[in-house]
């Protein structure tokens, strides 16, 4: 079995922000696409690959509610290789209907694909991750992923 370092990815707060939805209706009079993720922030995930070249991401996001498939095709568009998102988390909910914290989640992922793990961050704009905040790069959702925080990444990875 092949191992990977793992991204576990939010979309939300992380590869759009507040900032960028602000441009984009400023600069087009019209409220952001669903889809539209901000260039500075995809630009700075293309960098953290090119510099841990066996990183592979996993969706923790909201946005995994979409499948594997549209988040491959959602993030190519902006130049992540298909191939490197290879998962998403399950969706976990509790026996009163409540969503677990996200990082319930992301450790229920980790338990059912240990033998593939070398390593992994959380890159999250929330901070619901339970005994895996060590492991949280916190993005603040009005920016994004900016280039500070990729490279904090990067260096956790490294």
């Amino acid at each position: 079995m092949k191992q990977y370092k793992i991204l576990f990815l939010d979309i939300d707060g992380v590869l759009n922000s507040a900032q960028s939805a602000l441009y984009h209706r400023k600069a087009h009079g019209e409220r952001m696409p669903e889809f539209e993720l901000c260039p500075i922030a995809t630009s700075n995930l293309q960098y953290i690959f090119e510099q841990v070249p066996d990183l592979r991401i996993v969706v923790s996001s909201t946005w995994r509610g979409w499948g594997i498939k549209r988040m491959k095709s959602i993030l190519s568009d902006y130049k992540i290789r298909p191939g490197y998102v290879i998962d998403v988390t399950p969706w976990i909910e509790t026996k009163d209907g409540k969503h677990v914290k996200r990082g319930i989640e992301i450790q229920t992922w980790l338990d059912r694909n240990k033998d593939m793990v070398t390593d992994f961050v959380i890159v999250d704009d929330d901070s619901d991750m339970e005994h895996l905040l060590p492991y949280l790069v916190q993005t603040d959702g009005y920016e994004g992923l900016m280039w500070r925080k990729a490279q904090e990444i990067i260096d956790k990875l490294k």
